[in-house]
């Protein structure tokens, strides 16, 4: 403090937790003294007597019953006590702030999360599985991203949800590329294969099991986009326990009308630090999942039951 006028005045200096009185520089120095949470019970309880009799005296005003002082006095202390030490620079908080906090706004800036629902929309509702080029690269640049990034061992369980995040948009492009065909010079789509028989021959023999793949790999795609959701708005909500005012005009990512909130948002029981399981075991657990289009949960990435493809094998 620099206040030139405590030198003339009669005043009183609390400290926080954090505070210790041989940090104290300046016009108000250490010499002074101080009410300090960090002093034993008889001291601490000494000098809060003490200001409240020059309080008293101060104002004028008719003297506190001893006892219920004492109740006021206990439950102030009490109440001091209670609250969270906090956090000296290179700690927890500081770290989230400084180094976690840019992360995440570094992959949801990269994500456009701000339109998640445009792009998400296209690729998972729209009906043609398209791809931008754009969110492609953006999804590519992320998973380069989290897999640079270093780690803090106190923080596992954020850097347990950014590897999970990594992990899902690395699953997503995986599966995506199984049929992947341009679109244009802006987009991908996913070929209709089932229309086509061997060496591009207009009659297709598999025609059935064909569609029947095709389809159950779009849904795959769109189940992984709901995914994605999920993990991104779970990621939202945690950020905002610590900062409720976290990118407040985003809200949450939702991909449309059609899917409600609660399909985007993981239950209780499914929370995790990495929720999301991999490809292989995501495949049957989305059927589980509040929101999902794919009905099999024995395919593989390209929408063929496992079962199938064995058999041609075996032919």
């Amino acid at each position: 403090m620099g206040a030139a006028w405590a030198l003339d005045t009669k005043f009183y200096s609390f400290l926080t937790k954090d505070c210790r009185i041989d940090q104290l520089t300046g016009v108000i120095g250490n010499e002074e003294m101080c009410i300090s949470p960090n002093a034993d019970e008889e001291m601490l309880n000494a000098h809060l007597n003490s200001f409240k009799e020059d309080l008293v005296a101060f104002f004028g005003a008719s003297p506190i019953d001893q006892s219920k002082w004492e109740h006021e006095r206990k439950q102030f202390v009490e109440a001091i006590a209670a609250i969270k030490d906090a956090e000296t620079p290179g700690e927890t908080n500081d770290l989230f702030d400084t180094v976690y906090l840019p992360t995440f706004d570094t992959i949801f800036d990269i994500l456009d999360a701000d339109h998640f629902h445009d792009w998400a929309y296209l690729c998972a509702l729209d009906g043609n599985t398209i791809l931008t080029k754009r969110a492609s690269d953006a999804i590519n640049r992320v998973i380069a991203y989290v897999r640079s990034r270093p780690k803090h061992k106190e923080y596992a369980s954020w850097d347990s949800l950014i590897q999970n995040l990594g992990l899902l948009l690395s699953d997503f492009k995986m599966v995506f590329a199984c049929h992947s065909d341009n679109m244009g010079p802006d987009a991908y789509t996913v070929e209709r294969f089932y229309k086509y028989g061997p060496m591009g021959q207009s009659y297709n023999p598999n025609y059935d099991e064909d569609l029947k793949a095709y389809n159950e790999h779009v849904f795959l795609i769109s189940d992984l986009l709901f995914e994605l959701a999920r993990l991104g708005n779970l990621i939202l909500s945690r950020i905002r326990a610590i900062h409720p005012e976290y990118k407040r005009e985003l809200g949450i990512l939702y991909i449309d009308d059609r899917v409600n909130t609660p399909d985007l948002v993981y239950r209780e029981e499914e929370i995790s630090d990495s929720p999301y399981p991999g490809i292989k075991d995501f495949i049957s657990v989305r059927l589980s999942r509040e929101k999902h289009l794919g009905t099999s949960g024995t395919i593989d990435e390209d929408g063929y039951e496992k079962e199938y493809k064995k058999s041609l094998f075996a032919k």
